[in-house]
């Protein structure tokens, strides 16, 4: 009686065996996910640094033409009229474009 009680006994090596498999592999996948979202967030963060960089030279460039209009106002129908068809007026306090924002 003894064989057949030893033939029928239950051995759970194999079903955690494959639960330790299938749990690996689908760990592994989710690790691949993580590097890969990852990746496509540092790429987002160089490409929105370079979108701030060319927003700021644009307006650099705009403060500096339109410090130049104000400037031509006085003296130039041409100008004043620019001004006044944009609602153009002269900003006190810092230049925004000089204004650093502080780094965490």
């Amino acid at each position: 009686m003894s064989t057949s009680e030893n033939n029928n006994s239950f051995s759970p090596f194999w079903a955690v065996a494959w639960f330790l498999m299938v749990f690996t592999i689908l760990t592994a996948v989710d690790i691949y996910g993580m590097f890969q979202y990852r990746a496509a967030l540092q790429k987002a963060l160089v490409e929105s640094r370079q979108n701030v960089n060319r927003a700021r030279a644009v307006n650099d460039a705009l403060t500096g033409l339109t410090r130049d209009l104000l400037l031509l106002s006085d003296r130039s129908p041409g100008a004043r009229q620019i001004v006044q068809d944009f609602g153009i007026r002269a900003v006190k306090g810092p230049n925004p474009a000089q204004v650093v924002a502080p780094k965490k």
